[in-house]
């Protein structure tokens, strides 16, 4: 075979391994449960973060409030500052500056992610980017102890590193860099569990109740405008397909390479 006749064969069975590793992609990870109850606190204090993990994907858990003063005097919201966060036995809550620490100050009633008072704020980041699929909220107390309303607010992003969200408020969340828009989930009130079913994809969620309802009641009669108070149980994940053509990707440059070569001679 001459050269010339080579290199056009050579040419023509890398560019169709080229548009086959263009076209390939690796099977779809199958989803992850990453449990989240049940680990202490990691010698808690404000700002503590826990770590969880699911198959191999790792999840750092923290905890925001806000319990900062209001900037400027007068306005409706309260700017974040750091909070504990807590992985009691029925998942994670979090005690905020107004509730002081766990498990000594922070009582059964306070620890969990509420909306009573200064709303909480839960972070999660994982190690790598992850399709979100579903979030179980724990209301643990019974009827006449604690609000019960189960909504939950949400904020998917991608970052390079977990932002700090000292001085940020629930309405500049979204204008962050890498974060959307917070996305509502709703159930009725009520002491039973509940799967919330999430959207997007991101190395970072963010979980609050509903925020944006700013008068709601502690009482759980009034099942329209309740607080929300609950734990979260678990997170539901899976990480996003690498293209099966990222590993094939530098012996295809390496055919092309020798193609060239051998036309030149």
């Amino acid at each position: 075979m001459s050269r010339l006749r080579m290199a056009t064969w050579l040419n023509r069975a890398t560019m169709l391994m080229l548009l086959a590793v263009l076209a390939g992609v690796a099977p779809t990870a199958g989803a992850v449960s990453v449990r989240l109850e049940a680990a202490g606190g990691a010698g808690g204090g404000y700002g503590n973060r826990l770590v969880f993990s699911g198959a191999d994907i790792a999840v750092t858990a923290s905890a925001w409030a806000e319990t900062a003063a209001k900037a400027p005097d007068g306005a409706g919201y309260f700017p974040f500052e750091t909070a504990e966060v807590w992985s009691w036995e029925h998942g994670l809550g979090i005690c905020n500056r107004t509730e002081g620490l766990a498990p000594v100050t922070c009582d059964a009633n306070e620890r969990e992610i509420d909306t009573i008072g200064r709303d909480d704020l839960l972070m999660l980041v994982f190690d790598r980017r992850v399709t979100f699929e579903s979030i179980e909220v724990m209301p643990h107390d019974g009827p006449g102890q604690d609000a019960n309303d189960r909504d939950i607010l949400y904020w998917v992003g991608n970052v390079v590193v977990a932002p700090d969200l000292t001085g940020q408020r629930f309405s500049t969340l979204a204008t962050m860099p890498g974060f959307g828009s917070g996305v509502p989930g709703v159930a009725g009130s009520a002491f039973a569990p509940f799967t919330h079913a999430l959207t997007g994809s991101g190395n970072l969620l963010l979980v609050s109740g509903n925020s944006a309802l700013r008068r709601c009641k502690v009482d759980d009669v009034i099942r329209d405008r309740g607080c929300e108070s609950y734990a979260i149980s678990a997170v539901t994940i899976a990480a996003v397909p690498v293209p099966a053509g990222a590993v094939l990707f530098a012996p295809t440059l390496v055919a092309l390479a020798l193609v060239r070569r051998l036309a030149r001679r």
